[in-house]
């Protein structure tokens, strides 16, 4: 199963290229879909020995960031959500496995967990502008609820040591966001926007 792992991680880098800014075609988008599937399917049947299967965390969730990365342009989710749905459900199996990494005691250092958090902003603002209630939206929603959640839990389980990390890296949208809906427990924030 390790070479396995190790194999899938070094087909997503060879077919996948990093994006910062272009979303991701539909072959791609298959590609990853087909991806997080069989990464999920071996982290499932590994579970109770999931740190003798994974050789490289970091290198898998650095894949996974790969898949974000896009998505934290405004004009490519907002696109994106309309265009291609499917990245919806491809952005919140993504999260999950992020989740399920942290939740397993693996490292997701604080970059990524910023980045999901300029996603979910993205989405509450094109949740909040008519919205209509399609299937597709409603999987928008769904995505939208689950980062929020996660982020009450990411500000439980940190201890909150990472939290203005994470603030500071978020941009300035996002950080008024998480502090004024989810602020009662985020400590030092106004020393963190002071200092942007």
């Amino acid at each position: 199963m390790k070479s396995l792992v190790s194999s899938l991680v070094e087909m997503f880098s060879q077919l996948i290229p990093v994006k910062n800014e272009e979303i991701h075609n539909s072959k791609e988008l298959k590609i990853i879909e087909n991806w997080l599937e069989i990464l999920s399917k071996i982290l499932e049947v590994s579970s109770p020995n999931v740190r003798d299967v994974i050789e490289s965390d970091e290198a898998v969730v650095e894949m996974l960031m790969r898949i974000l990365e896009p998505y934290k342009i405004p004009e490519n989710l907002n696109m994106s959500a309309v265009e291609e749905p499917e990245i919806i459900a491809c952005i919140h199996q993504t999260v999950e496995l992020i989740d399920w990494f942290q939740q397993s005691g693996f490292n997701v250092h604080v970059p990524v967990v910023s980045s999901m958090m300029e996603i979910m902003y993205l989405l509450h603002v094109l949740t909040s502008s008519n919205f209509n209630e399609t299937e597709e939206n409603l999987r928008v929603k769904e995505l939208q609820k689950y980062l929020e959640a996660y982020w009450v839990k990411v500000q439980s389980s940190e201890g909150l040591s990472r939290i203005p990390e994470v603030l500071e890296l978020s941009s300035e949208a996002t950080r008024l966001y998480l502090t004024q809906n989810f602020g009662n427990n985020i400590p030092q924030t106004d020393e963190v926007l002071r200092q942007k």
